[in-house]
């Protein structure tokens, strides 16, 4: 099980490898995502956030083992403003429409 509701907030496994397909779709609750506990994650399925309207910004940075975010992943995140991938160095597979419906500004560094 990649989350359970505890106190009204979202709590994730850290020791998860994938988010799968659609497991936060629709979350209308979620604001901001940190996944940077998230050591062990390599992928990001498709629609795995999809339509999360209220959705403003996601924090994967240093996610080393992270090599692909599938298609439209981030769909419909309209508010989706801001994502940083920063120590991502081993993403190489961001499908063309994986933030599709959405603008954010992305942090690249290394």
């Amino acid at each position: 099980m990649a989350r359970k509701k505890i106190n009204n907030q979202e709590q994730v496994n850290t020791n998860l490898t994938a988010i799968d397909r659609s497991t936060f779709a629709n979350c209308e609750c979620l604001t901001s995502i940190n996944l940077t506990g998230c050591t062990n994650l390599m992928t990001i399925d498709e629609y795995a956030f999809e339509c999360c309207f209220n959705l403003t910004s996601i924090d994967l940075s240093g996610l080393t083992n992270l090599t692909r975010i599938d298609s439209l992943a981030f769909n419909s995140c309209s508010n989706l403003t801001k994502i940083d991938l920063s120590g991502c160095v081993n993403l190489t597979n961001v499908d063309p429409s994986a933030f599709s419906g959405s603008e954010p500004d992305f942090n690249l560094t290394n």
